[in-house]
């Protein structure tokens, strides 16, 4: 499948644009959330510590008020005490009933304000007083939340001076109070109603007081308080509720003054505190921006709701993940996630816990509401990330247009190129007709070199077919000197038969023309002469000197010259005038197939080599080297030698192109190969073996250029 390149530009920009925004949006994305996440864990952990310094400011205001309370009360009891001490001297006087009586109406006022005190024995058995608290100092077995026994605090002698206080358990008929006492620092209530600046106050402003009272209750006698008729203002404690005791030894050594109020009054005050404290809380939680399904709310360590805002759902049970209750306990602080399957789906959970007051604070959002700003986000900037690719799109179809047309005006521009004739004189302007040459981008260069190779083209054509022209003309040229050179030499099968003797030639140039040379000659004498050479160089200059190496021979060997005095003069010839410097290596050799006698010359040649027909004997070399190569010296004498070929040999006379025709890997024939196909062919005729080496050659050579001309020259003493 082809893609255009429009579609190819298309891809570009689409995959650009991927390939920025992707990888941008994909961190926004990731850091938005992980911003989101860490924001909102830090407003959380900011209303913690808000909620934390007021919680904890008013819980300190919470201690404050129950120390200060507590101390007033220790105060409120000493100073009673210490009056209902005073009294009881200053009264020793009266009769013991009046005096009793006189106590007891007393003591019985103070119940109003929520104090209730006896006077009694080291027993604990009254001796004046409401009697409300015989019941708790009755049973020898109890003991003060320090774990002093009861009794050890009726010892008159035991107690020290100035009294002892202690925190009881209030049985069930102890007294309970239904006022509470809220006196102001530094003030008691003193002679029953009347409260008076406690500062400076002593036992002995009491006195006159006393016995005005005195006097007063002894004309109107009053009903002695006990345990069974308990006084106007007070009521039955709950068992167990604590109690403050304040025991102050009596004067006379044998009794001690009790008085008591109970501590539940404190604990209201607390429990009213806590409540302004969730108020205050509740009051700060509606000042709070929630997400759509969030919630957060104030439990009690039992679980209770105590403050809340936000989703309904945050009122119910089972809205909190298991066990995170418990390791905000432990932790302090813990953020959770809840499963998908929760009531709120998969969301946050962040508890605090508050100690001192066994509460926590409870903070829910869902994981998707928390995300989706940042999905909005990434849903928006995907959108602008489409509409810049279709843009980018539109706005790349436009480019793309502009820059297809002119290449598509050199595509037909090209495929025109294959029918246009190059040769007319107009080619070259038909190439550059319509082209946006006048450009300056890249397609005007294109468009310049398009036209620029039109008129290399067509110059180039013209330049070809006169080039062409002149290559056919100087190939007919060859071709004719190549006939005229094959017409110099005889037929491969020209020699004259004889009995007795038969002789082959084979010749085949490297190129058109060469400079190997063969000739068959008969002597004026009847010899039967051969000649074979292979002048230096190639082509026509090779040929050219050929020609004249073997006229030269022709006329030489026509004089009856022998093969040694028949190469002398020519070389002489040759020398004489050779501008050029060529020389041939020429073999020139006269045979007798009667006697077998082969007188030969070699100047510079390859050594023939001689076989028998029959046997295994390997062939050998006709030695003796006449002289240098023909025609490079002057005044050479070349020796002449003679040899006898037996009947049934045959002798090889060849050029070098045999033996250094090379194969692809650059290895020589050499001459060992060329002894084995003789050997092999030794009983063919001369033509068949000057055949087998050929085809040996071949086959050596392979795919390698033929390198040199080659030349052979092959005859033989038949037997009779």
């Amino acid at each position: 499948m082809t893609i255009s390149l429009r579609t190819k530009l298309f891809l570009l920009v689409a995959c650009s644009i991927a390939l920025a925004t992707v990888p941008i949006i994909s961190f926004t994305y990731r850091d938005l959330r992980q911003s989101n996440a860490e924001l909102e864990r830090e407003a959380f952990g900011n209303v913690i510590t808000l909620m934390e310094d007021g919680i904890d400011s008013r819980y300190l205001n919470l201690l404050s008020n129950k120390v200060v309370d507590v101390l007033l009360r220790k105060e409120q009891l000493r100073r009673f005490t210490q009056l209902a001490r005073a009294t009881w001297q200053d009264v020793a006087q009266m009769p013991p009933d009046v005096r009793e009586r006189f106590v007891a109406n007393w003591i019985g006022r103070l119940a109003e304000f929520g104090v209730h005190m006896d006077i009694v024995d080291a027993q604990g058995r009254p001796r004046a007083g409401t009697g409300l608290l015989g019941t708790v100092l009755a049973d020898p077995s109890r003991t003060d939340f320090k774990g002093r026994p009861v009794r050890s605090l009726l010892s008159p002698v035991l107690l020290p001076q100035d009294g002892e206080f202690a925190v009881l358990e209030a049985s069930a008929a102890a007294p309970a109070s239904e006022t509470a006492v809220t006196s102001a620092p530094g003030t008691a209530i003193v002679d029953g109603a009347t409260p008076a600046t406690a500062q400076g106050d002593t036992a002995s402003s009491v006195p006159t007081g006393v016995q005005a009272d005195a006097q007063a209750d002894a004309q109107t006698p009053a009903p002695v308080a006990s345990a069974a008729t308990p006084a106007t203002g007070t009521a039955v404690a709950p068992s167990g509720a604590p109690m403050l005791v304040y025991f102050l030894p009596m004067p006379d050594g044998e009794s001690v003054a009790v008085s008591a109020l109970l501590l539940s009054d404190i604990e209201k005050q607390a429990l009213f505190s806590e409540q302004q404290i969730i108020r205050s809380l509740q009051e700060k939680f509606a000042t709070l921006k929630l997400s759509g399904s969030g919630y957060i709310a104030l439990l009690s360590g039992r679980g209770e709701v105590l403050a809340h805002e936000g989703n309904p759902l945050g009122r119910s049970d089972g809205t909190i993940p298991a066990d995170a209750l418990a390791t905000a306990r432990a932790q302090g602080r813990v953020e959770v996630v809840s499963a998908a399957s929760s009531p709120l789906g998969q969301a946050i959970f962040r508890i605090a816990y508050f100690k001192a007051l066994d509460w926590y604070v409870v903070s829910a959002a869902p994981v998707a509401e928390i995300e989706a700003p940042t999905n909005a986000l990434v849903r928006k900037l995907s959108f602008l990330a489409a509409f810049a690719v279709l843009v980018s799109l539109a706005a790349t179809l436009g480019i793309t247009a502009r820059l297809i047309a002119p290449l598509r005006m050199l595509t037909r521009k090209a495929h025109a190129l294959s029918s246009l004739d190059f040769s007319a004189p107009d080619a070259a302007t038909f190439a550059a007709e319509g082209l946006f040459t006048r450009r300056s981008d890249e397609v005007g260069q294109l468009a310049r070199a398009f036209a620029f190779m039109g008129e290399a083209l067509s110059r180039n054509v013209r330049a070809l077919m006169e080039t062409t022209a002149a290559k056919e003309r100087i190939q007919g040229e060859l071709d004719a000197a190549r006939d005229i050179q094959m017409g110099i030499l005889p037929a491969p099968d020209a020699c004259p038969v004889r009995p007795g003797f038969s002789a082959h030639a084979f010749l085949e140039p490297a190129k058109e023309v060469g400079g190997d040379l063969y000739d068959f000659l008969t002597a004026p004498d009847g010899r039967q002469v051969f000649v074979i050479g292979d002048v230096s160089g190639k082509g026509v200059p090779a040929a050219l000197f050929m020609a004249m190496v073997v006229t030269l021979c022709r006329y030489a060997v026509a004089q009856g010259l022998s093969p040694a005095e028949a190469m002398m003069r020519v070389n002489a010839q040759l020398a004489q005038n050779n501008p050029g410097c060529m020389f041939v290596t020429l073999f020139i050799a006269a045979f007798d197939p009667q006697t077998g006698v082969l007188e030969y010359a070699n100047g510079g040649h390859c050594q023939p080599c001689v076989v028998d027909c029959e046997g295994t004997a390997p062939p050998f070399e006709l030695e003796g080297i006449s002289g240098p190569m023909v025609g490079a010296f002057e005044d050479v004498d070349y020796e002449g030698f003679t040899a006898t070929l037996e009947e049934g040999q045959t002798c090889l006379v060849y050029t070098d192109g045999v033996t250094e025709a090379m194969n692809p890997a650059l290895e020589l024939f050499d001459m060992v190969r060329l002894h084995d196909v003789v050997a092999a062919h030794r009983a063919s005729t001369p033509a068949d073996m000057l055949t087998g080496v050929h085809e040996a050659l071949l086959a050596f050579r392979g795919e390698a250029e033929q390198s040199d001309d080659i030349t052979m020259l092959s005859f033989t003493r038949r037997k009779p």
